[in-house]
């Protein structure tokens, strides 16, 4: 195995000498993936939004590497060149205004691991890196062009320049600058934070080792913050996940199959908290995404520890976005337009008095803050018959017993009711079995009718694209019960229009109510003679 793997290896020397002179000449950093020094950013990316001008922060970050570069002969994995390195990082960042932002890293490497004695069974012998060092420093500065105040999704650019401030020997940086812009993008839902970040690194000279090439390089990412509120001593607790990736100009997404160009690619989870209002901490994991091929810019783990303070300009206690010297209730988090001052709910059911129809009797969110006590999904103060349930085209009370509650008509199946599902799923609640049991007792009396088109409608409460679904399931689930009761499959399809086809205004819960409907249509219009009722 040795001889073979010995043959590899000149044949590496000797493929990619073309590349550069001298096949060791190193001048790479083996965890290319930089943690950012900015504020209110992602793990790696950069975000857009911004703190009040003024504000500065410094931050010391530990950053653990574990298999960060290793080795292969062939098709096989011969061993851990650098099995750990721990990187201590500190962070300094200023806003002179209010959409600028500098920062700088300062890396120092306090201790790397190295096996290069692997080397030696093969007859070559190299010298191993230091075990600690100085890495190169980092500048960056971030400009947000558009904030969602001027448009729906921010925008902004970032430069980072990287010096060549390592001796490049150690695998601690590069053989000479990168500059790197790249363009941010953020859109916030609600307390979800969307980060995406697209460029370039552009080095003025690029690095290698054996058959290993880092030169002019793509850089993409997508991450997400989750804001999970906080107390009065962690006034901010976040969560973070993110993707990030390089890859080659010269051969761009080579994957498994590149031997000298690689495709750094990894996964961050991390913790983000703010501490009495100016001390922050994380805490980071990731891992690369390992193929075929380990080594270069996939680690097998990651995990990073870190402290810092941060002077706000302006600062805000309840940590509601707006500056104690504009905030009406500094010590209460609450809402811009109230000028910072939470809205009364006098019947503690989350929903504020000033949007609460019953702000004295608890009831949920969907139903205006008040109650549904005969379960029909009108609430009380809509509901003509708030103690029978009824159907909403009588705006909750019940139909004339004389009425059908299904019946059959020129162009559709008709039923008196509506097909209840509980919140948010496409399971049928089981009081509207009955209500379906009739429409199966229809269509076994007159087996001619067919094709059934069973539409699904719902409310405008929430996305288009997930009403669009949930409506789809909803449909599906009535004809798998019909089915179920042994209508044939080929007489019956399913559809669902989400809101698009709304029968009222969905400005009230009995508009919203009118339009959460199931429809039974006939494909093919024009029903069968139905004898006369008897008198």
């Amino acid at each position: 195995m040795k001889p073979k793997m010995a043959l590899c290896l000149l044949t590496c020397l000797f493929v990619h000498t073309a590349l550069a002179a001298d096949p060791f000449q190193r001048g790479m950093d083996v965890v290319p993936l930089k943690l950012t020094p900015t504020l209110d950013s992602g793990l790696i990316l950069e975000a857009v939004e911004m703190q009040q001008a003024g504000t500065w922060s410094l931050r010391l970050l530990g950053d653990l590497n574990f298999v960060p570069f290793s080795i292969k002969f062939g098709g096989e994995r011969v061993g851990s060149l650098i099995p750990f390195r721990a990187d201590v990082h500190l962070f300094a960042s200023y806003q002179p205004l209010s959409r600028l932002e500098l920062a700088l890293d300062l890396p120092l490497t306090v201790y790397q691991s190295n096996k290069f004695e692997v080397f030696e069974q093969y007859g070559f012998f190299q010298r191993a890196p230091a075990a600690a060092g100085l890495g190169d420093l980092r500048l960056m500065g971030r400009y947000a062009i558009l904030t969602q105040e001027q448009f729906p999704v921010a925008l902004g650019a970032v430069l980072e320049i990287r010096a060549p401030t390592s001796n490049t020997n150690n695998f601690l940086g590069e053989k000479g600058f990168v500059f790197a812009p790249r363009a941010a993008l953020e859109r916030a839902f609600g307390p979800l934070r969307i980060l995406g970040n697209i460029g370039w690194r552009l080095r003025t000279k690029p690095g290698q080792y054996l058959n290993l090439y880092v030169g002019q390089e793509f850089m993409m990412g997508l991450g997400a913050i989750v804001d999970l509120g906080g107390g009065r001593i962690f006034t901010k607790n976040q969560l973070l996940a993110e993707f990030n990736l390089v890859t080659s100009a010269e051969a761009p997404f080579n994957f498994d199959y590149a031997d000298a160009i690689k495709t750094p690619m990894e996964l961050m989870l991390g913790y983000r908290a703010q501490l009495y209002k100016n001390w922050l901490l994380q805490v980071h994991l990731g891992r690369g995404v390992v193929g075929k091929n380990t080594g270069y810019g996939r680690e097998t783990f990651r995990i990073g520890l870190g402290f810092g303070y941060q002077h706000l300009a302006d600062p805000d206690r309840d940590g509601d976005g707006i500056p104690d010297s504009v905030d009406a209730c500094p010590d209460e988090p609450g809402p811009k337009e109230n000028n910072g001052c939470p809205y009364p709910d006098r019947d503690d059911d989350g929903v504020p008095d000033h949007l609460d129809a019953c702000p004295d009797i608890p009831g949920p969110t969907e139903y205006d803050g008040c109650p549904d006590t005969d379960g029909d999904e009108i609430p009380d103060h809509l509901d003509k018959c708030p103690l029978e349930p009824g159907i909403p085209e009588l705006d909750g009370c019940p139909p004339p017993p004389e009425e059908d509650e299904v019946a059959l008509e020129s162009d559709r199946i008709r039923i008196r009711g509506t097909i209840l599902f509980d919140t948010a799923k496409d399971s049928i609640k089981p009081e509207s079995f009955k209500l379906l049991d009739g429409v199966v007792e229809l269509l076994k009396r007159y087996p001619e009718v067919g094709p059934i088109s069973v539409e699904g409608h719902t409310d405008n409460v929430g996305s288009r694209p997930y009403n669009l679904d949930l409506s789809n399931r909803r449909a599906k689930s009535v004809v798998d019960y019909l089915v179920s009761q042994g209508i044939e499959p080929s007489r019956l399809q399913s559809v669902g229009y989400g809101f698009d086809k709304p029968v009222a205004p969905n400005d009230s819960a009995l508009g919203r109510a009118k339009n959460r409907r199931t429809e039974f249509l006939l494909k093919e219009a024009g029903a069968p003679e139905l004898p006369e009722k008897a008198e």
